[in-house]
């Protein structure tokens, strides 16, 4: 049984009103039982996105401290001491690297992160030469 992060949250959320998704766990199982739903339980994820609400930000950080507790122990903790309310917030996604970045990648063959180091010391002259050095010639878009 694969545990979605987002249902748990919003089931932590919802305080001890809500359904008890791990109800059929013991905080003391034994280790070799795979099939336990405690065993696919998303610490990290379900730490990371109760963190994106001010309520929640230090329960989160206090779970992280102690990520050696049971599964069943962190959604109790959780579940007890969450105010219930509803809880939702877009996830920061990475993005994509710029223009300008995958150019210094390709010249001097930089990975992505040394790429955006690098960026803030080149001014508007370098980044022109470095574009006609690229430049591969055909027609150019409009």
């Amino acid at each position: 049984m694969e545990m979605n992060p987002f249902e748990i949250i919003k089931n932590v959320s919802m305080g001890r009103k809500g359904p008890n998704l791990l109800k059929d766990c013991s905080a003391y199982k034994e280790a070799n039982n795979l099939e336990s739903a405690d065993k696919n339980y998303p610490a990290f994820m379900v730490n990371r996105g109760l963190s994106y609400f001010e309520d929640t930000v230090f329960f989160a950080a206090e779970i992280d401290k102690n990520y050696h507790l049971e599964p069943k122990m962190q959604y109790d903790f959780f579940r007890n001491a969450l105010n219930p309310r509803k809880r939702f917030s877009k996830w920061n996604k990475k993005q994509k690297p710029s223009d300008i970045v995958n150019l210094l990648k390709e010249v001097y063959g930089y990975s992505t992160r040394k790429a955006e180091q690098v960026i803030d010391i080149l001014n508007e002259e370098d980044i022109k030469e470095l574009k006609t050095f690229v430049n591969k010639g055909g027609v150019r878009k409009k």
